[in-house]
């Protein structure tokens, strides 16, 4: 299958305490070929389980890895140690993300706040559909997604993490 590469590897942590802890090295010559068309996006399957969007990360010298978060280890049942077959595909999506619904339906409602969504960098987009996806309640996502296109429209497309969780709290 064409745009699948597949290796094994040891779920591993960072010498130094660090945000992102645990992590698979991805070799050299499988980082590379996602970095043809500059993309570093991928869909990563972890022992045949259903795959997440994530990207390869440079760690310096041609060393690549993934981030593996506690819930990735905690659904794949993976500890420190354990060695892994991975699978990663080109993540084409336009967002790196799913975007949730309510998110997309706001983008369509509200052209002002989608102007300025658009114009944030790929990375901060991502953040802030992370910020609406991680929640489980359809009314709170609504909420949230109001609260990050005000905020963006407020603050005339300059995103402050600072301001944006403050309006979060308040609401």
């Amino acid at each position: 299958m064409k745009g699948v590469k597949k290796f094994r590897c040891t779920l591993d942590r960072f010498a130094k305490p660090h945000l992102w802890d645990y992590h698979l090295k991805v070799p050299l010559e499988i980082a590379s070929y996602f970095f043809k068309d500059t993309a570093r996006r991928v869909i990563c399957s972890i022992n045949g389980n259903k795959g997440f969007q994530t990207g390869i990360m440079p760690n310096g010298a041609d060393v690549y890895f993934i981030k593996i978060n506690q819930q990735i280890r905690k659904s794949h049942k993976i500890e420190s140690g354990d060695l892994v077959d991975v699978t990663l595909v080109a993540d084409e999506s336009e967002y790196g993300f799913s975007l949730p619904s309510e998110f997309e339906e706001l983008m369509l409602q509200d052209a002002a706040g989608a102007e300025y969504f658009q114009q944030l960098t790929p990375g901060k987009q991502r953040s802030l559909i992370y910020l609406v996806d991680k929640i489980k309640s359809p009314d709170i996502r609504i909420l949230k997604s109001v609260i990050i296109f005000e905020h963006l429209k407020e603050q005339q497309g300059k995103l402050d993490f600072k301001i944006l969780h403050t309006a979060f709290k308040q609401s």
